[in-house]
């Protein structure tokens, strides 16, 4: 009796182990697992808007954050001690993310170093941009050929906010010029309203903002003069005139 006693005790032992062996992880929306020999004490996570995320947690080995909303955009990731950022400052705090449960692996050591991140495309193709786009810059390729690149790429990414981020590269560069910022603005057209109206990067608005200045009427900007004195103009229209700035 006691060898059947001690047969059946084990096998219930074995069921239990193998139930709890096959349990499935419970992933979050977004799930940090990291090394660090860093004092830690909590991680804010936060979108770059800060107008529909912002989590602070706990810091552990695995750290699993429940979104509010959907994960397509640029996030922060802090690391703090008291209340202070002791790790990841920027520009590494950031990171482009989409999809979900999506888990980002690494190391903490002075700064965030992401080994892989599972579950976001977007990570990987915002750094594949990035490094394209500064090698052509480096390498000094001609104006038209980084202005190809970068309307090629808006395009491949337009149904997300980084193609903002890459809108205001090719804004930067072509704001004198009013055919190139007419080619942005309609591909930038067929963007998703939400993306259009992004609440920290206001792309399309500044190119709609500039394009709408047909004229500057310098007649109501009151300027300094070689004695710090404030004075205004009174031009007349029918004459040029050669400002000394």
């Amino acid at each position: 009796k006691n060898l059947l006693l001690l047969l059946v005790c084990a096998a219930l032992l074995m069921a239990c182990h193998q139930e709890e062996k096959e349990k499935p992880v419970v992933w979050a929306d977004l799930n940090l697992i990291l090394d660090t020999d860093e004092a830690i004490d909590s991680v804010m996570v936060r979108d770059i808007a800060q107008s529909r995320e912002l989590h602070k947690v706990a810091f552990q080995d695995t750290i699993r954050i429940s979104f509010n909303d959907s994960i397509n955009d640029l996030y922060h990731i802090w690391f703090l001690k008291e209340g202070k950022i002791v790790s990841s400052k920027l520009p590494e705090s950031q990171v482009w993310l989409n999809g979900k449960q999506v888990i980002i692996k690494g190391q903490i050591d002075q700064k965030l170093k992401i080994d892989t991140v599972i579950g976001s495309d977007l990570f990987y193709k915002a750094r594949e941009h990035n490094t394209a786009y500064i090698s052509l810059i480096k390498e000094k390729a001609a104006p038209q050929e980084i202005d190809s690149f970068l309307l090629r790429e808006i395009d491949t990414f337009i149904d997300s906010p980084f193609s903002l981020a890459i809108m205001d590269n090719y804004f930067f560069r072509n704001q004198e010029d009013r055919d190139a910022l007419q080619k942005l603005l309609n591909l930038a057209s067929k963007q998703k309203e939400q993306i259009k109206n992004h609440s920290f990067l206001r792309s399309y608005e500044r190119i709609e903002k500039r394009l709408g200045i047909t004229r500057l009427d310098i007649d109501s900007y009151p300027f300094y003069d070689l004695e710090n004195k404030v004075v205004t103009t009174a031009f007349d229209k029918d004459k040029k005139y050669l400002l000394d700035l």
